[in-house]
């Protein structure tokens, strides 16, 4: 079950909210967001669970902004996945923090692009004056074959962005952080800590 979010709304609040089966979608597209006016996503405690996944999803070119502040955090993770994608809105503050993965299985939902294991996928994403934090995710995959972290198509970060990850345990997993494509301009940071 995909939920229908009211975009037009610049906070979302999910408190001890459990996702659960294939297909179950949150999803937030960011360009239909009210942009001139900051916008606060906070996820705390929730529970995603066999195929759920939560998506952040952005444009074709990154989209002016107020600023995004998005946090994912205290996180219990089954066989589910954080999905960021394509371009998102300029001076996004992204954090995934504390989450708890446990992957038994590769994913298949109708109308993502994630098939493979992983805790966080980054789907051709470009970052513009933006800063994402993944960070304190303890991670089990059941098959030697995943990637913890897995950027798809071209990762890139501009005008100052800036991606850390840091104090993560990835136990089973073939790569801490597979990435097709890198782009890093403007003093922007890539950053493994």
């Amino acid at each position: 079950m995909n939920l229908a979010l009211n975009m037009w709304k610049t906070h979302h609040c999910y408190l001890g909210v459990t996702f659960s089966g294939v297909g179950a979608a949150l999803t937030f597209f960011l360009n239909s967001m009210p942009l001139h006016l900051p916008i606060n996503i906070t996820l705390t405690g929730c529970t995603f669970r066999e195929g759920a996944a939560v998506q952040f999803v952005g444009g074709v070119e990154a989209a002016e902004s107020a600023g995004v502040l998005i946090r994912v955090s205290q996180t219990v993770m089954r066989s589910s996945v954080v999905v960021f994608a394509f371009a998102l809105p300029q001076h996004c503050d992204i954090a995934v923090t504390e989450v708890d993965a446990v992957q038994v299985s590769a994913l298949f939902w109708p109308d993502t692009v994630n098939k493979r294991l992983s805790v966080v996928t980054l789907d051709d994403v470009e970052l513009t004056a933006s800063l994402l934090l993944v960070s304190n995710v303890k991670a089990y995959a059941s098959m030697y074959r995943g990637f913890g972290l897995y950027s798809m198509g071209t990762l890139t970060l501009v005008g100052g962005s800036s991606l850390y990850v840091r104090y993560c345990s990835f136990g089973g997993y073939k790569h801490l952080f597979h990435v097709n494509v890198l782009s890093v301009r403007d003093h922007s940071v890539f950053a493994l800590l």
